[in-house]
């Protein structure tokens, strides 16, 4: 009994690994690819904001006006 469990589980294998490799019909590779644009795409949107921010900040020290600060 035990061995045609393993036996089946055997069988199975190389259909369920090459199935759960797919997602909604769509290759592996082209996921990887889909994956590392979307990656790059919030790294430079990361890397925007915190420039942004880094410039702000700057702006304020330079002007003594600090965080909260409302003169205006």
């Amino acid at each position: 009994m035990k061995s045609e469990i393993a036996t089946a589980a055997v069988k199975i294998s190389p259909p369920a690994t090459v199935t759960g490799m797919t997602l909604f019909g769509i290759p592996l590779p082209d996921i990887a690819i889909i994956a590392t644009i979307v990656y790059t795409g919030l790294m430079g949107v990361h890397l925007a904001y915190k420039f942004y921010w880094d410039v702000v900040d700057r702006r304020r020290k330079e002007s003594g006006k600090g965080v909260g600060d409302d003169n205006g």
